[in-house]
């Protein structure tokens, strides 16, 4: 009885929501693409971290990107598009969003 008493009062106890924005990242053979959508009434400013790997030419090859990008309020669309022409992605990894 005393379990259910406990994880009760805990379940009913006031929680802070952490909000940032919601990030959709995808690849294909046109690249890669990350994708956000930011309902908040403020700006977010986001740390992005990933590594590519895509052909190029018959040849594997890498590619490591960090960059820092305002996400602006109540806005939604394309944030990264890698890359610019059309390349082959294979895929992302070590793949990291931080936004404060």
């Amino acid at each position: 009885m005393n379990r259910f008493l406990i994880f009760g009062a805990i379940a009913i106890l006031p929680t802070t929501a952490v909000a940032m924005p919601f990030f959709n990242h995808f690849y294909n053979e046109s690249g890669y693409s990350l994708d956000v959508t930011n309902s908040e009434d403020r700006n977010y400013r986001c740390r992005t971290k990933y590594d590519l790997e895509y052909m190029e030419d018959g040849k594997i090859r890498s590619q490591h990107v960090d960059q820092t990008l305002t996400v602006p309020a109540k806005w939604s669309g394309r944030l990264v598009s890698f890359p610019s022409t059309a390349r082959s992605v294979l895929r992302t990894y070590r793949y990291d969003i931080v936004c404060d």
